[in-house]
C-alpha cells in the first residue's frame, strides 16, 4: 500500500513544483463507472483522484487511483482488484492530454465552457489514445468545476472477463469524471 502511495504522490508530483496561478488542481476529483446488463448492474466510486490543468500550456493529467474504487458489495470490489484490473500490476489509471485545438478554454473568464481533451487514457496498462469530451465550469471566484461522461470498452484495455460472469459486466462501462479544481496561489 505504501508503494502505491508513493507512486501515486510521485506521479502527480511530477512537474507540479513550479506552478503559478495559470494551474489548476485538485487531489479530491471523483471517478465513477457504471456497467449495466439485463442481469446486474455494477456501480463504483473513487474520491481519490488526482487533477491539474495547465492553462499556460493547455494540458491536462489525470490519475486515478486503482485501490480507490469502493462497491457495495465487498465481494463485487474484491473481484474488481484482483480479477479483472489486476491493481496490484497496474495500480494507477492515467489521462494525459491537452485542449483540442478550436476548443482551448479561457479558464480566467466565469462562464460555461465545452471543450475536448485529446490524449492518451491508460487503464490496466494498455494505453488508447482518446478524445474526450468535458464541461467546464469557471466560478466567479476562480474555481473550474470539471465533468465529463464518456465509454470506455473493457477489450480496448485488454480487461478480461471470465464467461461464467460475462453476462453481468458490460462490454461498455460508462465513466463519469468530475472535479473542483482551485488555483495555486
Amino acid at each position: 500500500m505504501k508503494k502505491i502511495v508513493l507512486f501515486f504522490v510521485l506521479i502527480l508530483g511530477l512537474g507540479m513544483t513550479d506552478m503559478s496561478a495559470q494551474n489548476f488542481i485538485s487531489r479530491t476529483g471523483e471517478v465513477k463507472f457504471f456497467s449495466h446488463t439485463p442481469l446486474e448492474d455494477i456501480e463504483a466510486l473513487n474520491t481519490k483522484v488526482a487533477v491539474k490543468v495547465m492553462s499556460e500550456k493547455d494540458s491536462v493529467r489525470i490519475v486515478v487511483p486503482i485501490i480507490g474504487f469502493i462497491f457495495d458489495k465487498s465481494l463485487m470490489q474484491e473481484h474488481f482488484h484482483e480479477n479483472y484490473m489486476e491493481t496490484k500490476l497496474f495500480p494507477t489509471a492515467t489521462f494525459l492530454g491537452r485542449f483540442v485545438e478550436n476548443t482551448k478554454p479561457n479558464l480566467h473568464s466565469p462562464g460555461l465552457i465545452q471543450t475536448s481533451v485529446s490524449g492518451e487514457l491508460t487503464i490496466h496498462g494498455v494505453t488508447q489514445k482518446r478524445i474526450i469530451p468535458c464541461i467546464l465550469n469557471v466560478a466567479e471566484d476562480g474555481k473550474i468545476t470539471a465533468t465529463s461522461d464518456f465509454m470506455v470498452k473493457l477489450s480496448d484495455h485488454k480487461i478480461k472477463v471470465p464467461s461464467a460472469v460475462g453476462k453481468n459486466i458490460a462490454e461498455e462501462i460508462k465513466v463519469t469524471f468530475s472535479a473542483l479544481l482551485s488555483g495555486n496561489p
